[in-house]
């Protein structure tokens, strides 16, 4: 919550409203993954992070987008390029499978951040995976 005082952003029933969200969707991906704790990262994206099409060095990634465009994604084509993209709604998490999922062969959907550099727009967006033993700061212990 220190955070959104130091970007300026979020105050009242806002804040305890994405508080407990993220809290809830956390659960969520603990009960998914079965494990115990998780890493959370809170981000104001105002450039254009991770703008290539990819698929993350994870289990599983789950994003949400609170504030601006949500994350884009897209189904690979012969060329392992999304042929259509698509954009998640904000507010709507995503749950993506990354390059250590069980069974990982080839990634048929990528995802990337949106480009807003210059446009004056700013994300909102919380990203949790599975934490190892060597991440730092962690969510929760379920």
């Amino acid at each position: 919550m220190g955070l959104f005082d130091k970007w300026g952003w979020c105050a009242g029933d806002a804040r305890r409203w994405i508080a407990d969200d993220v809290e809830a969707l956390a659960a969520q991906m603990a009960s998914v993954l079965s494990v115990s704790q998780l890493l959370l990262r809170v981000e104001l994206v105002r450039d254009d992070a991770c703008r290539k099409f990819h698929c993350d060095t994870v289990r599983a990634r789950l994003i949400c987008t609170y504030s601006g465009p949500g994350t884009e994604y897209g189904i690979v084509d012969e060329r392992d390029q999304p042929n259509e993209i698509h954009t998640v709604p904000t507010g709507s998490p995503t749950l993506l499978k990354g390059k250590l999922w069980p069974g990982f062969f080839h990634q048929s959907v990528l995802h990337r951040s949106p480009p807003i550099e210059g446009a004056g727009i700013s994300r909102l967006v919380i990203v949790l995976n599975e934490a190892a033993p060597e991440d730092g700061e962690l969510l929760a212990h379920a």
